[in-house]
């Protein structure tokens, strides 16, 4: 009897604790699935961005490069197209001529590219880490709107505990970027 009631207890804080996936603030009728044979060319600079817990949108125009931990200014456009290998390549032009940046990453069902810059995550005992555990998280999920905006979904959470001494941050948000050209 404990035990189907210890079982139960664990099924719910389960579903409690689970994170969803998807894109925050887009429906699933508003984006369209995108393959290897993508290529486009967007704005640098978003012009509407969400941001978890967050009941509206915001404009605070976050450059594309930032998302993909490149640091390079005075931007106008960034080109978003995958190699053979399902390999995402960002290329861009710059005061000093075009520059390109490959990422590893894979394409999921649900319609959208995944890259993780980070995927850090260790417990100790596994799945209930009472003792000891750190994460550390840095993942975008890229995907297309209907319309033919790029859409980046920016995850990032870092913490751990060691015995009943937890700490950590979190922070999600999602940023739409203008099509220059609307080619798929």
């Amino acid at each position: 009897m404990k035990n189907a009631i210890l079982v139960k207890y664990l099924i719910i804080c389960f579903i409690l604790v689970s994170c969803g996936s998807g894109l925050i603030g887009v429906k699933t009728s508003d984006i369209k699935a995108f393959d290897s044979n993508f290529s486009g060319d967007f704005k640098h600079l978003s012009y509407k961005d969400k941001y978890r817990n967050s009941g509206s949108y915001s404009h605070r125009n976050v450059d594309m490069l930032s998302l993909f931990n490149i640091e390079d200014k005075n931007i106008k456009s960034v080109n978003i197209s995958f190699s053979k290998d399902q390999l995402l390549i960002v290329k861009y032009a710059d005061s000093s001529g075009i520059k390109s940046k490959t990422f590893h990453g894979k394409f999921t069902k649900r319609g959208f590219y995944q890259v993780y810059h980070a995927k850090e995550n260790l417990e100790i005992p596994p799945l209930f880490p009472i003792i000891y555990s750190k994460t550390y998280i840095s993942r975008i999920r890229i995907s297309l709107s209907s319309n033919n905006d790029l859409l980046i979904d920016d995850y990032y959470e870092s913490g751990g505990n060691i015995f009943i001494l937890a700490g950590g941050s979190f922070s999600r948000s999602a940023h739409h970027f203008e099509s220059i050209q609307k080619n798929n």
